[in-house]
């Protein structure tokens, strides 16, 4: 005894003087059945921030997050609660109220998720892990954004929206001062905001708390905070933004969030979804001209504008696929994952529409029409000039058409950690995992400077694995998921994500990683004033042919 108490020191904040206010809690998510219930949520003596106990949280959630993978254990004398994968107990995240921590060991994710009820995210592709990250540890110290983890009564505490940060995922939690909503991200919020906050006065508390999320997020959670070679985003946040960051005042603060998020990272994946609970300019928000000053975004949308005037009256307008001569186009600008009652017929049949509401439907449809009705076919130009990106899932499936099981993909947290994957499926959908490809045809990717997000991987995955040759201009990039978050005030936003997207090319049997946020580069060039000259188009891939 004596021993141990010379190496442990156990903690509690059963001194802290706390609240607790059960509150109704209602899941607005379709996608997934979350069920109601009511929860306790802790405040400081006057105080507006909610606190919640961590395991609460992660029960509540349990629709969402696949509780049954997970351990939940406490051990009061580390001053730690831990949540460890029951399959991999190497695997786990560490919250830690003396030190003030949260620690992910060996993992990016506090829990598995379930299989959305009505989007099919994952069916007929799979991922083959080649090369994996066999040790990683990432912290996050709170104390650095004055957070604090309590353990107070038995219960592990944290600020209810921290939760929301460092999750990483889709459906987040929301408080309005009077119930918790759960929403996936594009659910409609509109029961959400009380119109008895509008246009009133940040609590100081509540404004601090956020200006503290944000923070945390920039620095810890934002992918392409090394690539724009920033240390600290303390530094690079105006005195004036900063200043208002601190005030009650919601509307200068929506300015400050603003000049924040849609100027200040320049970044087309990073944009303010909504205004704060308190905001009177909430509905407003999305017709403003806040990207005056962004030189990335605007450019990009400037292309998307230009390509999208020439597309209209090109032979491609309104087909998403085309034949001519010995090439077929396939054309759209969204990856799309249709809902499953709209997608399949029964399982492994496609519904009559389905390639209008999901990719991976229309390249079987388009594919599949070349290989049985048009043996003049030899080429295959993908069409995403046009394609902002759209869901991973379905790039992903749409990356099985082309080859078997040469597709290669990597994801990045570090120098070195680094997972390679090979990207397999089944295209026609009958379980077996082999010989399924398209293969007989040799394809091109048109891309552009507005080939973005997932698009932008496609390209550069299908380019850097040798499956496809690109033609027209360098892609814009994007080499980070969106990823939606919420603030103690409400305040909605998207970021970069910090796991980030990279190609991988296999050279004499060793991986190596490239950057895709550059875009990638193109094999055949093509003017913009000819990328829907149909005929154009099938010279260049003719003579690259020939010169090969």
């Amino acid at each position: 005894m004596m021993l141990s108490s010379c190496f442990f020191n156990s903690v509690n904040d059963n001194d802290k003087e706390l609240n607790v206010k059960e509150v109704e809690f209602t899941n607005l998510s379709n996608d997934y059945t979350v069920e109601d219930k009511k929860i306790n949520l802790y405040f400081y003596k006057d105080g507006n921030v909610p606190l919640i106990d961590i395991r609460d949280y992660y029960n509540a959630l349990s629709g969402f997050y696949d509780m049954s993978s997970r351990d939940v254990s406490i051990n009061k004398l580390f001053n730690r609660l831990y949540i460890s994968s029951k399959k991999y107990s190497q695997q786990r995240v560490i919250f830690d109220w003396k030190y003030n921590t949260i620690t992910f060991k060996n993992t990016l994710s506090v829990y598995s998720t379930v299989s959305s009820s009505s989007t099919d995210f994952s069916s007929y592709y799979d991922m083959k892990l080649i090369s994996g990250i066999s040790s990683l540890d990432i912290e996050y110290y709170l104390d650095n954004y004055n957070i604090d983890i309590l353990y107070n009564d038995e219960k592990v505490l944290i600020p209810m929206s921290v939760l929301n940060l460092i999750g990483g995922n889709y459906y987040n939690v929301i408080y309005n001062t009077k119930k918790l909503y759960g929403y996936y991200y594009g659910d409609n919020m509109t029961d959400v905001y009380d119109a008895s906050l509008v246009n009133s006065t940040t609590p100081a508390d509540i404004a601090s708390e956020s200006k503290n999320e944000l923070l945390f997020l920039l620095n810890e959670k934002y992918g392409l905070k090394e690539y724009n070679n920033v240390s600290d985003y303390n530094t690079r946040i105006s005195a004036k933004d900063m200043l208002a960051l601190n005030s009650n005042n919601t509307e200068e603060r929506l300015e400050a969030y603003i000049n924040i998020v849609n100027k200040l990272l320049d970044d087309p994946h990073s944009r303010m979804m909504s205004s704060s609970i308190y905001s009177a300019n909430r509905d407003k928000l999305s017709q403003r001209k806040y990207h005056d000053s962004t030189e990335r975004t605007i450019k990009i949308s400037a292309i998307f504008n230009d390509l999208e005037e020439k597309y209209t009256i090109s032979e491609l307008n309104n087909n998403l696929f085309y034949y001519k001569n010995d090439t077929l186009f396939i054309s759209f600008d969204d990856f799309l994952v249709g809902k499953k009652n709209e997608v399949y017929q029964s399982d492994g049949v496609y519904n009559e529409n389905a390639y209008l509401v999901d990719t991976a439907a229309l390249f079987y449809k388009a594919l599949n029409d070349c290989k049985n009705n048009h043996s003049e076919v030899k080429n295959v130009v993908i069409d995403i000039s046009r394609n902002g990106g759209g869901y991973i899932a379905a790039m992903y499936r749409a990356l099985t058409f082309l080859s078997d099981n040469d597709v290669l993909s990597g994801y990045r947290v570090t120098n070195d950690a680094i997972e390679v994957y090979n990207i397999i499926g089944d295209p026609n959908m009958d379980g077996n995992y082999e010989n399924d490809a398209f293969k007989d045809y040799n394809y091109y990717i048109l891309e552009s400077e507005g080939t973005f997000s997932a698009a932008n991987a496609f390209v550069c995955y299908s380019k850097y694995s040798k499956v496809a040759k690109t033609i027209g201009k360098r892609s814009g990039g994007g080499m980070c998921a969106v990823m939606p978050y919420v603030l103690c005030d409400g305040t909605q936003f998207t970021l970069s994500d910090s796991s980030q997207q990279v190609a991988i090319e296999k050279i004499d049997n060793k991986y190596y990683w490239k950057e895709i946020e550059s875009g990638a580069p193109v094999d055949i060039e093509l003017d913009y004033d000819n990328f829907y000259n149909l005929d154009k188009i099938i010279e260049l891939i003719h003579n690259d042919q020939q010169s090969v």
